[in-house]
């Protein structure tokens, strides 16, 4: 039973941080749990002694605790394995080697785990496969931009206000694909934003009212478009390559 929880919090958790923090709880609570029944069963109704509860705890979360970490260790090996895959639908420059100084040598040598996606589409799809898709008030998701023209009959693709702030569809990243969303930049500032773009988007409130009007939901979350992003990844840094800010 510990092992299927622990391949479940690997599983469910996205962040090293959360599935530790989760493996600590469930398995505090877990072992002091079986801890009280396995005293039960051998004692017939008298209350466990601290030492032995101390004891069976401390045993029982640490190897919960391990176990956790291994599963998701596993799982994060399975995702880097599958983000090389999809390198197969990146495009990276390549030079030859009889003809390249030193210093642009030097250069690729120096990122071998940056992956450049041919475009906004691919990165985009990698960000609802492995990317954060939880959608929660203040926090970032990756985003693409859509032709508004194409997909809702608005006059242009992208709306451009005289305050220069740029009004935008998008498709927010999701574990199913993605799900519509109306959103604006909070400011005249930074690149002008075409279909295809990926874009940084905070959601700020829901509205029930834009919600029940929608075939989806989620589209009824309100946020604003803070950056645009350069589409890659970098396996080591799971920060994202900001292009230009909007705030």
């Amino acid at each position: 039973m510990s092992v299927i929880g622990c391949i479940l919090i690997a599983l469910i958790a996205q962040r090293w941080k959360s599935a530790l923090i989760a493996a600590l709880v469930v398995g505090l609570l877990g072992s002091a749990a079986f801890g009280f029944l396995h005293w039960d069963d051998t004692h017939y109704g008298s209350a466990p002694t601290i030492g032995f509860m101390a004891s069976y705890i401390a045993v029982g979360t640490a190897a919960f605790f391990a176990e956790t970490a291994a599963f998701f260790a596993i799982k994060r090996g399975i995702n880097v394995l599958r983000m090389r895959r999809l390198a197969g639908k990146t495009s990276q420059p390549t030079e030859d080697a009889s003809t390249s100084s030193p210093q642009k040598l030097n250069a690729i040598a120096a990122k071998p785990d940056k992956l450049i996606f041919k475009g906004g589409k691919e990165f985009f799809e990698y960000q609802c496969k492995f990317g954060h898709t939880s959608i929660q008030p203040n926090h970032a998701v990756v985003g693409i931009i859509i032709d508004a023209q194409k997909e809702l009959g608005t006059p242009t693709p992208v709306s451009l206000s005289e305050d220069g702030t740029q009004t935008v569809a998008l498709l927010v990243a999701s574990n199913d694909g993605g799900f519509l969303a109306l959103s604006k930049t909070p400011s005249g500032q930074g690149d002008r934003l075409v279909p295809g773009d990926v874009v940084l988007w905070i959601p700020t409130s829901y509205s029930n009212e834009i919600g029940h009007k929608m075939s989806d939901r989620r589209s009824g979350w309100i946020g604003l478009v803070r950056a645009k992003l350069n589409p890659e990844v970098a396996v080591s840094n799971p920060g994202f390559s900001i292009a230009c800010r909007y705030d």
